[in-house]
């Protein structure tokens, strides 16, 4: 209970500290992939201080390659 409020905390002043800078300079591309970038660390790791599983990214991956390596490789057989 205490890390997730401390990870939240820490993300809160983050966003505290570097999101007023990114919208003065009317820099709102950059914003949103900060915004985006910061949202995901949080959720990684609250997930990881209350020992939820975290999905392997490979897994996508290989999930998405495996049907056209397969199909590739039955072309040029």
């Amino acid at each position: 209970m205490w890390t997730v409020a401390g990870i939240l905390l820490a993300s809160g002043f983050i966003l505290y500290l570097e999101a007023p800078n990114l919208a003065r300079n009317a820099m709102m591309k950059e914003l949103g992939i900060f915004l985006i970038v910061l949202l995901i660390g949080t959720a990684v790791g609250i997930m990881e201080a209350v020992k939820l599983p975290i999905p392997n990214p490979l897994t996508l991956i290989t999930a998405i390659h495996k049907p056209i390596s397969d199909m590739m490789n039955a072309f040029l057989k």
